[in-house]
């Protein structure tokens, strides 16, 4: 019988070499065992930048990270960054500054790895989870400004994100709520890659121009690169706008089945900024129209309720025109 592994010194189970799973075989329970015990300040700290230092170290190894590794650390680090000093008056500036960095450092890793989670799959409490992530965030990048000093390179990849998932949700008022939170640096932020892909794509939306997003779904990672969208979870929130895009479409079927008869098929199509055969199937059997020789026929119902009682409108129109009269 192999011997069991023994513990290091700081509780963790050590890989071995010749394991299957070696990569993920340390303990969460005994991670959390560490840092319940530790009390004084610079210990808490101490961990907490050797906890930052790992979860980056890991998430840096891109498509070779271990990603139950990382999810262990996020777990290990909702609990010890309860524990970080957070603005009592006898603490220095600069060590608030250095724990709030810690934070948001490791919430920034969180938020990005939750919709890689996501992606991989498939399960929709990853975008949960993200919102989460978002929520606390904000606060770094927005309420603590005169405590966090140092910018950080991932918040416009992530703010972009979140604009994203609210348009993959159809939430196009919450997407405007969150651009004013950059007032009065809107133009400034705007010039940002992320930012500015997710308004344009926002616009797209509003004005139709659905051939545009597809083309972007259907681009290639050199290409998004090269305008720098490098951001693998940018490009996931893209992909997964189709929701939005079907309901918007829908929209403007509706107002062309109660607006025409019938129409040629390449002329709906155009309304409806599509050039896709296999979507424009799709519309065709949800809005339930009959194609007969390369012309649509729109199924109209002529709905009484909706007529307008302009005899009945006259009439009122009249009798307040008369009590006027008598009044002056």
């Amino acid at each position: 019988m192999s011997k069991r592994p023994s513990s290091n010194s700081k509780g963790f189970i050590p890989p071995s070499s010749t394991s299957k799973h070696a990569k993920t075989t340390f303990s969460l329970v005994d991670m959390l065992a560490e840092i319940t015990k530790l009390e004084k300040p610079e210990d808490i700290e101490k961990r907490a930048l050797k906890l930052r230092e790992d979860v980056i170290k890991e998430w840096n190894k891109g498509k070779n990270r271990d990603m139950k590794r990382v999810e262990i650390y996020l777990e290990a680090a909702k609990v010890l960054l309860t524990k970080l000093r957070y603005l009592p008056l006898s603490i220095s500036p600069e060590a608030v500054e250095s724990d709030m960095l810690v934070a948001r450092d490791i919430l920034e890793i969180g938020a990005r790895f939750s919709v890689a989670k996501t992606e991989s799959t498939s399960d929709p409490e990853g975008i949960k989870e993200f919102e989460r992530y978002i929520s606390q965030l904000k606060h770094y990048y927005f309420d603590m400004k005169k405590c966090v000093k140092k910018p950080s390179v991932h918040m416009y990849e992530i703010l972009g994100m979140n604009l994203l998932n609210l348009l993959s949700q159809n939430k196009m008022a919450n997407f405007h709520m969150e651009l004013e939170l950059f007032h009065p640096n809107v133009e400034e932020v705007l010039q940002n890659p992320y930012i500015k892909k997710a308004v344009e794509i926002e616009q797209c939306i509003t004005e139709g121009q659905y051939n545009k997003i597809y083309e972007l779904q259907k681009a290639k990672p050199e290409d998004l690169k090269s305008v720098g969208l490098t951001s693998p979870g940018f490009k996931y929130f893209v992909d997964h706008l189709e929701s939005t895009l079907r309901e918007h479409t829908i929209g403007i079927a509706d107002t062309i089945g109660a607006a025409y008869t019938k129409l040629p098929m390449h002329c709906a199509m155009q309304l409806l900024n599509l050039n896709d055969s296999n979507k424009m199937a799709n519309i065709i059997r949800a809005q339930n129209w009959v194609v007969k020789e390369g012309h649509i026929y729109f199924q109209t119902k002529k709905d009484n309720s909706d007529e307008i009682p302009a005899e009945e409108l006259l009439k009122n129109a009249l009798m307040y025109a008369d009590e006027m009269d008598t009044i002056v």
